[in-house]
């Protein structure tokens, strides 16, 4: 299991870190994310079909109903323990009705769960990843309206080169009483580069609930300050030509934290995951700056129980 969440750790960095002038999160997308997901397991069944479709200019109200009928593939599950995950994936070129001209191309992955035994918990997690995907067809089904607005009104002249969406949820940390998932939406406009928002998703598997800072502890505001010095000491280690941040960091990094993504793996020790937005404390160069703190550093502010939330078990170890 360790060597499954350290791959896939490394194929958010390096996802987001090819997303500089000229280069397309998509260019690498296919084959990196395959061979993330088929390392250290077997998948339960494995759909090899092409699953490209090309939409012809649909109007604003029948972008969401053709994509999410007609090109999602038949899922995928992988199962961990009574935990079984079922991946869709919908790649998508929107092209114009008259001429062809490929407008917006997209790979938007969503995930739902099985907890077997726990149908009420399935739901309320499920409930939760649905409506990422109801907002991500949203988002897309805008972004196609755009585009053919933008083409008729200009050509390609005006909308500078196709539009793109990226979207993709994983989990960071399994376990039989805790889920943590890392949400990815990445869009291109035409420009230099796209733009990146990353989100954390965490539940207890006892009840369903979300997973957060407040949740967990009962001096949060204590544990967000442990949290941006523990970040600011990391920084502050690194020669200063490898720092992914401003020189102001000390200042932006509280200022910051508001709007950080918030997650938990357990790709080698059960760690808090930070992962700051992009542009908020440096430049797009760095991507998502992203720091981990181990949870055993963390001890003085948990709750009793949910300490126990971040104890090894029989699909963690």
């Amino acid at each position: 299991m360790g060597k499954r969440y350290l791959v896939l750790l490394l194929l958010l960095i390096s996802l987001l870190l090819t997303a500089c002038d000229g280069v397309s999160l998509f260019d690498k997308y296919e084959t990196t994310f395959e061979s993330a997901l088929t390392t250290d397991t077997s998948p339960v069944s494995t759909n090899t079909e092409d699953t490209t479709s090309i939409t012809p200019a649909p109007t604003e109200s029948s972008v969401a109903e053709e994509t999410s009928d007609e090109s999602l593939p038949d899922s995928e599950a992988l199962v961990y323990g009574n935990i079984s995950f079922y991946y869709d994936m919908m790649e998508d070129v929107y092209a114009d009705e008259n001429d062809g001209t490929e407008l917006v191309y997209a790979q938007i992955q969503n995930i739902s769960i099985d907890i077997e035994g726990q149908p009420a918990v399935t739901e309320t997690i499920n409930d939760a990843l649905s409506q990422i995907s109801a907002d991500r067809i949203a988002d897309y089904e805008f972004m196609c309206v755009l585009a053919q607005g933008g083409y008729i009104e200009g050509g390609m002249e005006l909308i500078v080169a196709p539009y793109e969406y990226l979207a993709y949820t994983e989990p960071t940390y399994i376990s039989d009483s805790f889920l943590s998932f890392y949400v990815l939406d990445y869009q291109y406009w035409g420009g230099a580069h796209g733009g990146s928002i990353v989100q954390g998703l965490s539940f207890d598997l006892a009840t369903g609930e979300p997973v957060t800072i407040e949740s967990i502890s009962d001096q949060p505001d204590a544990f967000l300050n442990f949290i941006e010095e523990h970040i600011i000491n990391q920084i502050i280690e690194m020669p200063e030509d490898e720092r992914p941040v401003f020189n102001d960091f000390e200042t932006t990094i509280p200022n910051e934290m508001e709007h950080t993504a918030i997650l938990f793996t357990n790709a080698e020790e059960p760690s808090i995951v930070v992962v700051f937005q992009e542009y908020s404390i440096g430049p797009y160069s760095s991507a998502t700056p992203t720091f981990l703190i181990p949870i055993s550093e963390c001890e003085t502010y948990l709750r009793d129980e949910a300490k126990i939330l971040f104890e090894p078990d029989d699909i963690s170890e």
